[in-house]
């Protein structure tokens, strides 16, 4: 313990920290440490919400104002030269207490307490098991975009959702430009903290890779090794052709097969743009998808 750091010098902040305390958040751990450095010791918590009342031999002795108890957490911080006469006095007393700024007050130190988000639990039963669980299942959103003019090659086939629409011409891409794979694939990213398809499909796209569906294949792995899930997402074109309408049950289709979710799962919406943009006055389309994993 603290004869480990006994080289440490005596305004050093010494840190401690449970490691049944995994959801603490970088903004906790440096505000401890600024309160260390003004106060000499410091604590997270947050305030009790429990009425609180002191039971001896089954009856309730005295009711504590909840107004001044707080549910303390880790961090905990100290300055070196009150951690070691703390530790050293504990040690001599046979004292042993239930955290460790614990040892600091027994010596008449003040401890600051910090607030911290009540997500920043210990887990010390099968209680606190099942909401850790909860909240690393916890859904998470994100949103992507992309956006192709139409190519002046009139042979380059319209992809959408991986489905080919017969008739139509194709985007202006490297790739087949498929908009919404595409929108889907900064969705799925940006969900996971990732970076965009630009990055990936650039490198891709010099080892003859046109096909977008290879490109979603990348950004799916990536959230399966993170195991994610996704459970739902939404989908808004915007171009005056062509009509979207009579597809949305054939990209519903595709985009399940590729996904693997229900077609229940997919929503697409569509709008002309009624001219106001270069998609509305049908150069090219853009699209929105907003993807949701857990």
């Amino acid at each position: 313990g603290i004869k480990a750091i006994d080289k440490a010098g005596n305004e050093d902040i010494i840190l401690i920290h449970n490691a049944v305390n995994p959801f603490v958040d970088e903004a906790t751990i440096n505000n401890c440490i600024s309160a260390t450095k003004k106060y000499g010791a410091a604590v997270v918590g947050f305030p009790a919400k429990d009425t609180i009342k002191v039971v001896d031999e089954g009856f309730v002795r005295q009711t504590i104002d909840r107004k001044l108890l707080w549910q303390v957490q880790t961090p905990q911080a100290m300055k070196y030269f009150l951690a070691k006469r703390a530790f050293e006095r504990a040690y001599a007393d046979k004292f042993y207490g239930t955290d460790d700024v614990s040892l600091v007050e027994r010596l008449g130190g003040s401890v600051k307490i910090v607030y911290c988000p009540r997500e920043n639990i210990k887990i010390t039963d099968p209680y606190d098991l099942a909401y850790a669980n909860k909240l690393t299942n916890a859904s998470r959103v994100g949103i992507g975009q992309d956006s192709h003019k139409f190519s002046s090659n009139k042979n380059k086939k319209l992809i959408l959702g991986g489905f080919k629409i017969e008739n139509e011409t194709g985007f202006d891409a490297n790739s087949d430009g498929d908009v919404i794979l595409h929108a889907l694939f900064n969705a799925l990213s940006t969900a996971i903290g990732s970076k965009s398809l630009g990055f990936y499909a650039d490198r891709m796209y010099k080892k003859g890779i046109t096909d977008s569906k290879k490109y979603l294949e990348f950004i799916l792995n990536k959230v399966k090794e993170r195991n994610y899930k996704i459970s739902n997402v939404a989908i808004m074109l915007e171009g005056k052709k062509p009509s979207i309408d009579k597809h949305i049950d054939k990209i519903k289709s595709s985009l399940s097969k590729i996904l693997k979710i229900k077609k229940e799962s997919i929503g697409i919406a569509a709008t002309s743009g009624d001219e106001l943009t270069e998609f509305g006055k049908g150069k090219g389309m853009q699209c929105f998808v907003v993807a949701a994993i857990k």
